[in-house]
């Protein structure tokens, strides 16, 4: 397992997010940015909530720019985030696998919505 997560930037979603008593509260936050994969590991590479700056992940988006497998032709690979495991997962489409351990270098841009850690929640 070798990846670097790099922010490229975050923005605040205004009244985005509600208490546990229901009230609108400040604190939802947008990040956008890059996983760079360097050597796959077995099951996905750990990608963490606070690994980019967040207590939870509500929602997650991911492309794949620069796949594992390139010289491959035939292979398409997309990633997909598992909440469970806090890991993301590269899955070849052809055979709805997942991309062997070891494999080479990846680029994935993502979008994610979730908690910021760095932000009191108030209420608005």
């Amino acid at each position: 397992m070798a990846r670097t997560v790099k922010i490229l930037f975050r923005d605040n979603l205004v009244s985005a997010g509600r208490s546990l008593t229901g009230a609108p509260v400040q604190g939802k936050q947008r990040v956008v940015g890059r996983v760079e994969i360097s050597t796959y590991a077995v099951g996905g590479e750990d990608l963490k909530p606070n690994d980019l700056g967040l207590t939870n992940i509500d929602y997650a988006s991911f492309r794949v720019v620069d796949e594992i497998d390139a010289a491959n032709v035939s292979s398409f690979v997309s990633a997909k985030y598992d909440d469970s495991a806090q890991k993301l997962v590269l899955v070849n489409t052809n055979n709805l696998t997942t991309v062997a351990e070891g494999s080479g270098n990846a680029t994935v841009q993502f979008e994610v919505v979730g908690d910021s850690a760095s932000l009191v929640d108030q209420v608005v």
